[in-house]
C-alpha cells in the first residue's frame, strides 16, 4: 500500500482515508512552504530511484523465474 512507498514526513504526507482535515493540511503544507515541496520532491525522487531500479528490479525477477523453472 501508500504506506509501504512512502514515509510519512520525509518524501511524502499520510493521513487517514476518511479524515478529510488531514489532507486538506497535507495538501496546505505542500502549497504554502516551498521548501518542504522540494524537500518531499528530492527525497520522493532519491526513494523511487532505489526502489524502482531498473537493473536490481530485473535481477530479482530473473532470480524469481529461475527458481520457479528450477522447481
Amino acid at each position: 500500500g501508500t504506506a509501504t512507498m512512502l514515509t510519512d514526513g520525509t518524501d511524502g504526507i499520510l493521513y487517514d482515508f476518511y479524515d478529510t482535515n488531514a489532507l486538506i493540511n497535507g495538501i496546505k503544507t505542500v502549497f504554502d512552504s516551498q521548501e518542504k515541496a522540494e524537500y518531499f520532491s528530492v527525497n520522493a525522487i532519491s526513494h523511487a530511484s532505489c526502489t524502482h531500479n531498473r537493473t536490481l528490479n530485473t535481477a530479482a525477477m530473473l532470480e524469481v523465474y529461475k527458481t520457479i523453472m528450477e522447481a
